[in-house]
């Protein structure tokens, strides 16, 4: 609304002039209600930008809905192919001492080029310990929260080499156990 009422300004800052030399001068109206005439008649004639804008940005999402920009840690952009974009995304709250024993599976394609893992945790009592595994069995990563602790832990793997992905293609499996606790964890794998 702000961006329609500043064009407006604008436009009538340079059609107003022309409007006033344009009109005859044998009126009896004041200035002030001449130029609050040639206000109105300008506007008559400016289209509806939100009619214009809105559109075109539709427009502009559905071209960029089938990709993302990434940061990689050289700070530059790189533009990624998501046709084969996909996330798993689970959370568990337990306002009740738990002992919960859990995993949780995601494919990992060798055209895919990246895997994001987001985890965050918070173990108001208790214990919750979240393993994540590569394909080939090995242990990626392991995080251990207890008794009023919280976690929030992120990481991009890029696997543009033939070697990287080898190493990644495959089932991912995230393990997760709690012990007596009492809190939430919060997973969320995505690829690329």
């Amino acid at each position: 609304m702000k961006t329609q009422a500043t064009i407006i300004l604008i436009i009538c800052l340079f059609v107003a002039p022309g409007l006033a030399m344009s009109q005859s001068t044998g009126t009896s109206k004041s200035k002030e209600e001449q130029e609050i005439e040639k206000f109105k008649e300008a506007r008559k004639h400016l289209y509806n930008m939100d009619s214009i804008i809105a559109p075109s940005m539709r427009t502009v999402g559905k071209a960029f809905s089938g990709t993302t920009w990434s940061a990689s840690s050289d700070n530059y952009f790189q533009l990624l192919d998501n046709t084969k974009n996909s996330t798993l995304s689970f959370r568990k709250e337990f306002d009740e001492k738990k002992n919960i024993e859990r995993s949780y599976e995601m494919e990992f394609d060798k055209e895919q080029k990246s895997l994001e893992i987001r985890i965050s945790a918070e173990a108001r009592e208790g214990r919750i310990k979240i393993m994540i595994n590569k394909p080939n069995g090995k242990e990626f990563k392991s995080l251990e929260i207890d008794g009023e602790e919280s976690l929030n832990w992120n990481q991009t793997i890029n696997a543009y080499t033939d070697e990287n992905k080898k190493d990644f293609a495959g089932t991912w499996v995230v393990k997760v156990s709690t012990t007596a606790a009492i809190g939430y964890y919060n997973v969320k794998l995505t690829v690329r």
